[in-house]
């Protein structure tokens, strides 16, 4: 279930929403954008810890990617 989707991006043609609640909260999803399939880009924790709060959009640059984390006031 995907619910609270914030801003997107397409990218390497996948197209990544960040989540902000519900069961998939605080992670980015990628959805194939020839498949449809959807699959986690950035989980919530990392080896227990959070990685993620409240993402709320995603960029992709040359070589990294930025994501907004707006309950940490943060950019990762």
């Amino acid at each position: 279930q995907r619910t609270n989707p914030r801003g997107i991006a397409v990218h390497n043609g996948g197209l990544f929403v960040p989540v902000g609640s519900g069961a998939l909260a605080g992670t980015v999803q990628r959805f194939d954008l020839t498949t449809g399939v959807q699959t986690t880009f950035i989980a919530s924790t990392f080896g227990g810890n959070p990685i993620l709060q409240t993402p709320w959009d995603v960029a992709f640059r040359a070589n990294d990617v930025l994501v907004t984390d707006s309950t940490a006031d943060r950019l990762l």
